[in-house]
């Protein structure tokens, strides 16, 4: 669970396929929370589903996020994979986690097929 408060702070929970399991807190700039909630506003979250289910054959617990927007009065929930939802909507997802910089309490996490350590975050926040 991630959520992002409108004075910058941050909390995360992680609770498994995590580098630090329980809950974390960070800060980013209220300048980087305006520019989020500018293109969360911007997104057409009235055009979406609800949910997005998992393709047929994907596990039953696959990584899924629920994104929830509350702004203004108004509030938006959306779930989904990274294998079912809209470009718009992942592209959404990974400006969020890159803004605050979520790697820092994934990763490294241990590849559950190779056993190897990695992150799925190798982006950094430069490369905006």
């Amino acid at each position: 669970r991630l959520e992002i408060f409108s004075n910058g702070k941050v909390i995360f929970d992680g609770v498994r396929r995590v580098n630090k399991i329980g809950t974390h807190e960070g800060q980013i700039s209220t300048r980087d929370v305006e520019k989020l909630q500018v293109t969360m506003r911007n997104y057409p979250f009235s055009a979406p589903l609800d949910d997005y289910p998992a393709p047929t054959g994907l596990a039953a617990d696959y990584f899924r996020v629920k994104f929830v927007f509350r702004d203004q009065g108004k509030s938006k929930d959306v779930s989904f994979t990274d294998r079912s939802a809209p470009t718009g909507m992942l592209n959404l997802h990974r400006s969020v986690l890159m803004t605050v910089d979520v790697a820092r309490w994934v990763c490294p996490i241990e590849d559950l097929v190779e056993r190897k350590p990695y992150c799925p975050y190798t982006y950094s926040r430069t490369t905006q």
